[in-house]
């Protein structure tokens, strides 16, 4: 039975149905970003297409998707968690950070992305991940 191969990319339908209404926060995080290389895996026919975020070499974050939004996955280790924690953050942020549960490779932190305020959270995220 021949193998099928996956294409480099997802296809325009498959981009649209992950990213959805999103798509434009994306472009003005990235705009805003322009060392960062957004990055599709494919990660077999149980999971799909995943939207990977890097800057060189590092993985900065991940991309999925949220009705109406994008959902942003950033991994902190307990370095950059702590030194978050010290910042001014908007209510709501702290609220997730505080929430973030603990794992070997760090603390995972998901921000749903529907606007500015949510752009600048993301904004101070990279930050941080950046900096540790």
């Amino acid at each position: 039975m021949p193998v099928k191969k996956v294409p480099d990319e997802p296809t325009r339908a498959e981009v649209d149905e992950i990213l959805w209404e999103g798509e434009a926060l994306l472009e003005t995080f990235l705009e805003r970003n322009p060392e960062l290389r957004p990055e599709w895996k494919y990660y077999g026919p149980k999971h799909g297409w995943s939207l990977k975020v890097f800057r060189k070499k590092r993985n900065m974050c991940f991309v999925g998707r949220e009705p109406g939004a994008i959902a942003m996955g950033f991994v902190l280790g307990e370095r950059a968690y702590d030194h978050l924690l010290t910042l001014d953050l908007r209510p709501a942020l702290r609220e997730t950070v505080e929430g973030a549960k603990r794992f070997p490779e760090g603390r995972g932190i998901r921000l749903i992305l529907k606007g500015e305020p949510d752009l600048e959270d993301a904004q101070v995220l990279l930050e941080v991940k950046g900096s540790s």
